[in-house]
């Protein structure tokens, strides 16, 4: 009679078992390793947008109360400080102006305030205006 060769049907299907396990667990790890790296890279993303917003407060704040020439300082008016600060239940809040040219014949400042309120604190909200004038601190508070 004739000898069999090769392989049973039964192997076939063991051997095509265990290559389907092989597979799925390298595409489980796969798509694990895809979620650390994606995790990994919104904090990175966070943590560089916290970097520059921390870069521009601190090089904007040291111009703070600048006034051209004079060698006085100038603040929010009503402020006793040339850094007016506001700290209460509700938000915290920092607001200063300093010189940065002319507009026509005026002077022109920049008023910057920044506010962290208590009911969206993963938020930082910057406000920025060019004018003329100094804001005061009502202007400040009501933003």
């Amino acid at each position: 009679m004739f000898k069999q060769k090769g392989a049973s049907l039964i192997e076939f299907m063991i051997a095509s078992v265990l290559g389907l396990i092989s597979l799925a667990t390298v595409g489980s790890i796969y798509v694990s390793g895809q979620r650390v790296i994606m995790e990994r890279s919104k904090e990175l993303m966070l943590l560089q947008n916290s970097e520059s917003v921390v870069q521009m407060l601190k090089s904007d704040i040291q111009r703070a109360g600048f006034d051209g020439n004079d060698g006085h300082s100038i603040k929010i008016s009503g402020s006793a400080n040339t850094i007016y600060t506001l700290d209460d239940v509700d938000r915290g809040l920092i607001a200063y102006a300093y010189y940065i040219g002319v507009s026509g014949s005026a002077p022109l400042y920049k008023n910057v305030a920044y506010e962290q309120r208590v009911n969206t604190p993963e938020s930082l909200f910057v406000c920025e205006k060019k004018q003329i004038t100094i804001w005061d601190v009502n202007d400040v508070v009501n933003l």
